[in-house]
């Protein structure tokens, strides 16, 4: 009788394991045809502002409907962004273009983007603490190419609300992002330097 539990509690372990790690697998397959549903968004994106030409509506992906796309060669990123008054414009789920910001057309403006860090999917500022002054960066909005160089980065205090000392007589491009394990957040200012 006890060999018996003692085989049953065995073959329960084993069961149990293999439902969490099916679990696991099932979520980060999630995870995985999420990104690549975003990665066809910015490429559709990319494409069209090429082109002139509209590609046809891919149901897969209206979701991810990319106003524009964000460009940062030296850490390898290149992510989509949306309208501000999408659901998806959120950190949880995207790049988020700041509900204050102005869009990068606007004269002297200031395009503010905010991401998390960290090691999650949607962490996709996690290396902007790599960037060094004058690196650059590519905005691609509404037909036109705006390259901006970094010419500043600095650390706040986490309190939902972010001081931005910036040029305010240029246009300026302002990311930010928590520091990882700390109540502070990194800010970096570009300057536009060349619109195509």
């Amino acid at each position: 009788m006890e060999k018996n539990k003692f085989v049953l509690l065995i073959f329960l372990g084993i069961v149990l394991i293999t439902c969490g790690f099916c679990i696991l697998l099932l979520n980060k397959t999630t995870e995985i045809r999420e990104e690549i549903k975003k990665n066809k968004s910015v490429e559709k994106y990319l494409i069209n502002q090429k082109t002139d030409v509209n590609i046809e509506p891919d149901n897969s992906v209206s979701q991810y409907d990319y106003i524009g796309v964000i460009e940062i060669p030296s850490i390898d990123l290149k992510r989509g962004f949306l309208d501000k008054d999408s659901i998806y414009n959120d950190v949880n789920y995207n790049i988020e273009v700041l509900i204050d910001s102005d869009m990068p057309d606007i004269k002297n403006g200031n395009f503010i983007l905010a991401a998390h860090s960290g090691n999650t999917m949607v962490s996709y500022f996690k290396n902007i603490n790599n960037l060094s002054l004058n690196d650059d960066i590519y905005i691609y909005y509404n037909g036109h190419k705006y390259i901006y160089k970094v010419m500043n980065k600095y650390q706040i205090e986490k309190t939902g609300y972010a001081n931005i000392v910036r040029n305010n007589n240029k246009n300026t491009l302002t990311l930010i992002t928590c520091i990882s394990n700390t109540n502070y957040q990194l800010v970096v200012i570009c300057e536009l330097i060349e619109t195509n």
